[in-house]
């Protein structure tokens, strides 16, 4: 623990690791480096370096500015990895990420209440086989990747994934692989509430606001709400405002946020855009009250919402009461199973509303 000053300049601010079976415990309150002389290496690096270690790593972290990692968190082992900062803080990396938070089966929290920069992605929180992950951003705490994702959250395994934003700001800066919020599992369900967030409110970019993908059957579930918003921004080059795919499983989708800056000045493909074959019930549910702006490039999938249920014979529901404008279509729904299209909300597109079903 240490609440003392780490000047800059040096390699690593703080090197804490061990090939034992014991934890790790890093409690750094003062800052490491400064804006005028960053670390060359790593501002905090945190490692079990044992296979068969159970323990954990744990880090909390102020201001810290590196040219490495913020702050480098990893277990090889089957314990947990957890990281937070504190309120008021920024955690600032100008050639590697801002967080990584590694697990390797355990499970990884991120609980970031300050700023975190990365050269590469901001937050990045990964784990596999049944480890879970969750990335909380509280109160105004923002994330930034400068070249990668903003968030990204993920696990190889059957663990589910938990992001959680309030009124700070995410931005993802890149191409069209680049997202704000990136969560995925191979098995687990997904979680995503993103509470009067400022997402990707740059020109810069490029993939999608936010994006949850599954390859199996977990189910789905993001929320938009508060006084947020999607690619907000002159010259947007955002693909998607919200994208949600799974193979088999349920999606759902609540959103309140402005998706796009203005009338032809929208996201390129789809507001929300969601892809499953769920037999459930209901397979896609999506309730959407935000404007919503699209670029009309053409196209089934060019939507200002866009739900496909494939073969699987669940209900899609889409009910609108926002402004979607303009776009190929409002809204385009197809599935095998029945479409339930609920639209008060203005709708500016060559097609207003598509509702097509292939079963028998």
């Amino acid at each position: 623990s240490s609440g003392g000053t780490i000047t800059g300049g040096g390699v690593n601010g703080i090197v804490a690791s061990t090939s034992g079976s014991g934890s790790i415990n890093v409690h750094a309150l003062g800052d490491i480096g400064s804006g005028a002389s960053s670390m060359t290496g790593r501002g905090i690096d945190a490692q079990i370096t044992n296979p068969l270690s159970a323990s954990s790593v744990t880090v909390t972290g102020a201001n810290i500015w590196s040219a490495g990692e913020g702050i480098y968190a990893q277990t090889v082992g089957t314990g947990n990895v957890n990281v937070f900062t504190m309120a008021g803080t920024t955690v600032t990396s100008s050639g590697a990420d801002g967080i990584d938070a590694l697990a390797a089966g355990g499970n990884v929290y991120v609980g970031a209440s300050g700023s975190t920069i990365g050269a590469l992605k901001g937050i990045n929180a990964t784990t596999t086989n049944t480890g879970s992950v969750t990335v909380n951003l509280y109160g105004l705490a923002s994330a930034t990747g400068n070249s990668d994702d903003a968030i990204h959250a993920a696990t190889t395994g059957s663990g589910n994934v938990y992001v959680s934003t309030a009124d700070g700001t995410v931005n993802g800066i890149g191409g069209s692989t680049v997202d704000g919020i990136d969560a995925s599992t191979v098995g687990g369900d997904i979680t995503i509430l993103a509470t009067g967030t400022t997402i990707d409110n740059v020109a810069g970019a490029g993939g999608a606001g936010i994006r949850a993908t599954t390859v199996g059957s977990g189910d789905i579930s993001i929320t938009t709400s508060g006084a947020g918003s999607i690619g907000d921004a002159a010259g947007t080059a955002l693909q998607y405002g919200i994208i949600a795919t799974t193979g088999t499983g349920t999606i759902g989708i609540t959103n309140s946020s402005q998706i796009g800056a203005s009338s032809g000045n929208g996201v390129n493909i789809a507001g929300i855009s969601a892809t499953t074959a769920s037999n459930a019930a209901v397979g896609i549910s999506i309730v959407n009250s935000g404007t919503i702006y699209v670029q009309d490039v053409g196209g089934s999938t060019n939507a200002g919402i866009y739900a496909n249920n494939g073969a699987g014979t669940g209900m899609v529901s889409v009910t609108n009461t926002g402004t979607i404008d303009p776009a190929a279509y409002g809204i385009y729904m197809i599935g095998a199973g029945t479409m339930n299209a609920l639209n008060s909300g203005s709708i500016t597109a060559n097609t207003g509303i598509h509702a097509e079903t292939t079963g028998s």
